[in-house]
């Protein structure tokens, strides 16, 4: 093993002690490991940056209201199914979805409350 070489492993080393994850997939350049750290990609290998992808950022208000407008699509499927169950214990069981997803629903108005 190279000087040059031992140094890339030492770095990556530090990187993965540091908090940095060991990627499945492969150095598009050179086939080698890479590790992402803060949103990077770098190949232990060969150092490439070429292909670094950025981590996007995702808001927090997005992603809850997109699980809001989820639970209500679910509110609304739930609801159309109880109105023609004949079966107590199903109707029982629909019941206690409804409420779970009315209680998420609340939460996730309540966080974008918090956020917005």
């Amino acid at each position: 093993m190279s000087e040059e070489s031992g140094a890339r492993i030492d770095s990556a080393a530090d990187l993965i002690r540091r908090g940095a994850v060991l990627l499945k997939e492969a150095c598009t350049r050179c086939g080698g490991l890479q590790v992402r750290y803060k949103g990077r990609m770098v190949c232990i290998n060969c150092g490439d940056l070429s292909s670094t992808v950025q981590v996007e950022a995702i808001d927090a208000v997005d992603v809850v209201s997109s699980l809001r407008d989820l639970i209500a699509r679910k509110i609304r499927d739930v609801t159309a199914i109880l109105t023609y169950e004949s079966d107590l214990q199903k109707q029982s069981d629909l019941v206690s979805l409804l409420l779970k997803y009315l209680e998420l629903l609340d939460k996730a108005d309540k966080a974008i409350e918090r956020r917005g």
